[in-house]
């Protein structure tokens, strides 16, 4: 496991899967941005140590291990190691540099995920570090903005855009491969006829 803190604050009374309206920073991620100005489900954390516990009783009755390779947190079910020793990687370099790739050799990718590229989600730097050195002008980024409206993301510039502008974009981008994330959050970006 890597980028696990296992550490939460919520409000006390809050019950696994209460919506909670979160208006200040966020304490529970790595950036204070995370969920500010997000609503997100409180967890029972009780029961996540508990199906850690379960997991690791699991992996090793089947001979293998869970690690945890994140650095600091609060998770200590599992034995710690550091990522690269455990990968067996340390003192490791390719005997060929990487292969160079043409930018007309890239299709031209259209994204449709909730979050922006680099937005400090999980997802968003993920996204932003795996399409890092995508070419500009074969990336097209739709994903959500505040009050279900949806954001664009052509070659940086984002901007707010209404159905007619979504389809318009899109059909003039003519993607050679589609990149479709569902998750519930905003209907109207999943309900967009593309």
């Amino acid at each position: 496991m890597v980028g696990f803190d296992h550490s939460y604050k919520q409000p006390k009374k809050a019950l696994e899967g209460d919506v909670i309206d979160q208006r200040e920073d966020d304490e529970n991620h790595f950036d204070p941005r995370y969920f500010r100005g997000k609503k997100w489900q409180a967890a029972d954390t009780a029961n996540m140590e508990h199906t850690y516990e379960l997991s690791k009783a699991a992996f090793e009755k089947d001979g293998r291990e869970v690690v945890n390779c994140t650095v600091g947190g609060k998770l200590e079910v599992f034995r710690r190691g550091d990522l690269a020793t455990e990968l067996n990687i340390v003192g490791k370099r390719p005997k060929k540099p990487p292969v160079s790739i043409k930018t007309e050799d890239y299709p031209k990718l259209l994204l449709i995920d909730i979050t922006q590229l680099g937005d400090c989600t999980t997802t968003g730097e993920l996204k932003q570090n795996l399409l890092k050195d995508w070419p500009v002008g074969k990336l097209l980024h739709f994903y959500s903005l505040v009050q279900q409206q949806i954001g664009v993301s052509p070659e940086g510039k984002d901007q707010a855009l209404l159905m007619q502008q979504i389809l318009s974009t899109a059909k003039t981008f003519d993607p050679d491969v589609i990149l479709y994330r569902p998750v519930a959050d905003n209907m109207k970006l999943h309900e967009t006829p593309m």
